[in-house]
């Protein structure tokens, strides 16, 4: 399998776009910055023994293909800094493997799915969906600690696959860290489980859409606790819950309040 030198890739690139052509398969590095980097793919990808950081203003435009993760692979984003990743399926996830190394760290996706190989943690900084953001993983965990705010914004979507559970279970008391910000943003759960502590997620605005059997489950011991969907105050913030034909949205344990206004 051909591979990118190491020597080069040790390099910080600054400021440059970076096209892996049909013939670079596998990049092979231990730790690799890279700075307001354009990276654009021509082929598959396997990143093999190497942590690339992102600094600046990144992107990583997938071409529609795929990038895979090894065992000891990942990629971060630099303090104060954002990549963009953009028609991409990425395999491998697990643990913390795409990180955002502080609070201010932004990762934006677009048309960008996220194959799970195990939990997956995302401890700090926050995301940006700005289109279709997948993920799929049956079994596996997607867990919301950051304190930080994330967004689903206009016509933006997130869809929580098959058997996938999203665990909001961010380190500080906020019930709104995850924010669709719009009435067309959407939440997809397409037989996925949304779980929640008992800080309870509350969604506000835009479209849950259930898809075949999925779950709602809260650690909440009261209603206070609970998942909530509106603010009971503005119609602005109701959100509108779509079940398709045939799907069932069941509340596994705890509380769920509709707070429609």
């Amino acid at each position: 399998m051909n591979k990118l030198c190491s020597h080069v890739m040790r390099s910080l690139l600054v400021g440059y776009t970076l096209i892996f052509l049909l013939f670079v398969s596998e990049v092979s590095s231990k730790v690799v910055e890279w700075g307001n980097l354009s990276v654009c793919l021509s082929c598959n990808i396997l990143l093999k023994d190497v942590l690339i950081t992102f600094s600046g203003n990144s992107m990583i435009n997938g071409r529609n293909h795929c990038l895979t993760f090894d065992e000891t692979s990942g990629i971060a984003v630099g303090p104060a800094s954002t990549l963009l990743l953009k028609n991409i399926v990425i395999k491998g996830v697990k643990e913390g493997n795409i990180a955002c190394l502080d609070h201010l760290s932004t990762i934006s996706l677009k048309n960008v799915t996220y194959i799970l190989d195990d939990d997956y943690t995302f401890s700090k900084g926050h995301f940006d969906v700005i289109s279709n953001f997948n993920v799929i993983g049956d079994g596996f965990e997607f867990c919301y600690e950051t304190p930080v705010e994330s967004t689903i914004g206009e016509c933006g979507q997130m869809i929580l696959d098959s058997g996938v559970r999203f665990f909001y279970d961010p380190i500080t008391a906020e019930r709104t860290l995850l924010n669709l910000t719009h009435n067309t943003s959407k939440l997809l759960l397409n037989g996925s489980t949304l779980h929640s502590t008992s800080t309870g997620l509350q969604l506000l605005r835009g479209k849950l859409i259930v898809d075949k059997k999925s779950f709602l489950k809260s650690d909440a011991m009261s209603k206070s606790e609970g998942i909530m969907f509106g603010d009971g105050t503005s119609s602005f913030n109701n959100l509108n819950i779509v079940i398709t034909p045939a799907a069932t949205l069941e509340l596994e344990s705890g509380f769920l309040v509709q707070a429609d206004a």
